[in-house]
């Protein structure tokens, strides 16, 4: 495998952000600057309603549609090379979120993860539903650090917020078709209008994406290349207007899945088994494509009443099911050693959240009730051929979760705000595991040679505080300390005698930081410093022979800092960008296993999984408008230092330091109703992986090389 190294530069950046803020005071700006300002960004993570991102007191990283548009960013692992602090990678379309190094390689379904997802409100309880392609989004937020008060158990990381368009009373249309390289091919159309002017309103949105595989396989005895995509999303609304301030919103959606998906398929060094060439990362000699089919479903309605002037309420009603498929090669080698059965994972949820919402002059306070109801049943059946074995695993979770929460942020002055949070989450769970080992030839017995019975109880309360200072109009100061709590679960790959329960990961966090409005509205910079101590962290380890486990291993420090900026030097030239930092460690001894010397080590001191020193990311666009429509250039550099996969840290299960080098070009009619692009992403071919596991030796994932996209939009 061949890794690049290339240092973030730092000066450079800073350099920057010191040119394009000019004085602090903005006092110096002509009248004619203040025609090409930045326009406010609304975000809506305090659920106190839409708000200005500049006097949100958060780290929060925010996409709308015409930034995800630009950028061609069609799913959450797009948007990482642009949000601080965040990696996204999939194994087989399974999220793997990490934000701040905190995060989770797991898949079990007795297991949580780190980083709420939530569309429309509406949390997505599996990782496997997390990274479904974006259709019809009006906008992304990323919280970054713990989200306990607002966003309760499993937010030690943070969450992410995926807000999709509202139909109005304006009849709206959108279309864009895109053809690149493999093949790749998108249709997205979106209709949004009136269907009673006034009181009724809906939307449809239809995707469909189809890609043919970017890593080569050259055992004749498989279907061809790996990493494919075929999906269908379908997602509708009707929105109900009605009299007495009462408003109501209806949402279903649909995915259909089935692909031949990317995983850990490359060999980090040579098993001696036969495998592709080392000096190809887009090359390997596996015994057969995977598996991957998926099909979700949900439904929700949203009802919101004004009580009076300042007191409003919420009602968010949600149930979804999803139905997965997925197989295996696991051995990555074209000789048979260990291969999983297509078996499925069906999960079922269904959940209620109540928000109460008071505001006036000096009080913004929200406060409410949540419950969750999943239920999860898997199987696994691993093969493994020289000993003519198989391995049956089933595990079916069950989970009741609820929460009492609120927040609120009191004016004590004209410039002084103080924030107070506490919610209160408990978690129930029933798990049941079972299994055993079976000769191949016949097949699992109905009767399961173990079994794991388990219950457990876990619950945690999670404050808040925060004070926020305006110094001057579009300058404030803030600093919040908050806990974290993600809830404990199940290993129920455990052999009999061994503890199949793991326990809850909390998390103090500190953090101040500052939202700065430059040089007369063209410039914001904000940043902001945190610290986080983690007790009991969650550690996922593969052990081998398609085995994982999760324990409470160890603590963790992590302290950092965050600079991002926005800019509009002039009217025909912007700038996003950010630089970040981060110390994330293992604090305390605990015995991990190094696959390199086939022994125990510790990982005291060790970094994190997916936790960079050093990223940074800087993009510009400049414009030309012409009498008959808009020419723009746009690029875009992303870099990160090296990051590591295990808690050993071993010099296979890694990605050295990298930059990426995007860019595109569009010219847009005028009105801007009709655009055509040209989209290139890694433009100089780096090769790289996303991720990696321990198997029959150090597996990873690889990424896609050079893409260039061709893109066609209306909209109406």
């Amino acid at each position: 495998m061949r890794t690049h190294s290339t240092r973030p530069s730092a000066m450079t950046f800073l350099v920057c952000v010191s040119l394009l803020a000019g004085d602090l005071r903005g006092q110096d700006v002509s009248v004619d600057s203040t025609r090409y300002v930045l326009e406010p960004v609304a975000v809506t993570v305090t659920r106190t309603g839409v708000t200005d991102l500049q006097v949100t007191p958060l780290s929060v990283t925010a996409f709308n549609a015409e930034r995800l548009g630009s950028s061609y960013l069609n799913n959450l692992p797009d948007i990482a090379d642009f949000t601080p602090g965040l990696s996204i990678s999939a194994n087989a379309n399974i999220a793997q979120i990490t934000i701040r190094g905190i995060g989770s390689n797991t898949t079990l379904s007795g297991g949580e993860t780190s980083t709420t997802v939530q569309v429309d409100g509406v949390y997505m309880a599996r990782p496997s539903t997390a990274l479904l392609d974006l259709i019809d989004v009006d906008r992304i937020e990323v919280l970054r650090g713990p989200q306990g008060t607002l966003y309760g158990r499993n937010a030690t990381a943070g969450t992410i917020n995926i807000l999709t368009r509202k139909p109005g009373d304006e009849v709206e249309a959108d279309a864009r078709l895109a053809y690149g390289t493999f093949d790749e091919m998108r249709l997205d159309l979106s209709l949004r209008g009136p269907v009673v002017p006034g009181r009724v309103m809906g939307g449809l949105s239809i995707q469909k994406a189809d890609r043919d595989g970017f890593i080569e396989n050259v055992n004749p005895a498989a279907g061809g290349p790996i990493g494919e995509i075929d999906r269908l999303q379908i997602r509708g609304k009707l929105r109900f207007v009605l009299p007495d301030s009462l408003e109501v919103t209806l949402a279903g959606d649909y995915t259909d899945i089935d692909e031949t998906p990317l995983y850990y398929a490359k060999p980090l060094r040579p098993t001696g088994l036969g495998e592709s060439e080392f000096d190809d990362l887009h090359v390997v000699s596996v015994g057969f494509d995977p598996v991957y089919t998926h099909e979700t479903r949900g439904l929700s309605a949203t009802i919101g009443y004004d009580l009076n002037d300042h007191v409003s309420l919420t009602s968010i009603t949600a149930a979804r099911r999803s139905d997965m498929l997925i197989a295996a090669d696991l051995d990555a080698t074209e000789i048979p050693v260990l291969r999983t059965e297509p078996l499925p994972e069906v999960q079922d949820q269904f959940s209620q959240e109540l928000q109460l919402n008071y505001d006036t002059d000096r009080l913004r306070l929200v406060g409410g009730a949540y419950y969750l109801k999943e239920q999860v049943e898997s199987f696994f059946f691993l093969k493994i051929f020289p000993a003519n074995l198989g391995q049956l695993q089933g595990r079916n979770a069950d989970t009741d979760a609820w929460a009492l929460f609120t927040e609120g942020t009191y004016d004590v002055g004209r410039n002084l705000s103080l924030t107070a949070g506490l919610r209160y989450s408990r978690d129930d769970k029933e798990g049941l595991g079972y299994g055993g080992l079976y000769a191949i030839d016949a097949g699992p017995s109905p009767a399961p040679q173990f079994e794991i019975t388990e219950q457990a109880e876990f619950d945690a309360l999670t404050p808040k505080l925060g004070v926020n200072y305006r110094v001057r109009e579009g300058f404030l100061l803030y600093a919040n300390a908050s806990r974290g709590y993600k809830a404990g679960g199940f290993n129920f790959i455990t052999t009999p005698g061994e503890n199949s329960v793991f326990g809850a990961e909390n998390v103090w966090a500190y953090e101040v930081g500052e939202k700065a409005t430059l040089a007369g509205g063209r410039a914001h910079v904000n940043m902001a410093i945190f610290y986080s101590d983690y007790t009991d962290l969650q550690v996922i380890e593969f052990l081998g022979a398609g085995t994982e486990r999760v324990r409470n291993a160890t603590n963790a420090a992590i302290r950092g800092s965050e600079l991002e900026l926005m800019a509009r030097p002039t009217r025909d030239l912007e700038v996003w960008g950010f630089l970040a930092y981060l110390d994330a460690t293992y604090r305390g001894s605990f015995a991990t296993f190094d696959p390199i010397a086939g022994t125990p080590t510790d990982a005291d001191g060790n970094r994190l999984n997916n936790a960079p020193e050093w990223s940074a990311s800087l993009s510009s666009r400049y414009t030309w408008r012409l009498p008959t429509g808009d020419f723009a250039v746009r690029g875009e550099v992303t870099a990160k230092s090296r990051v590591f996969y295990s808690p050993s840290n071993n010099a296979f299960e890694t990605q050295g330091a990298m930059g990426l080098l995007n860019a595109r070009l569009s010219y847009a009619t005028a009105g801007g109703r009709l655009e055509m692009a040209l989209h290139g992403r890694n433009l100089t071919d780096k090769d790289y992986i996303t991720g990696a596991a321990l198997f029959l030796g150090p597996t990873g994932r690889p990424a896609q090389g050079r893409t260039i996209t061709a893109i066609l939009s209306y909209s109406y």
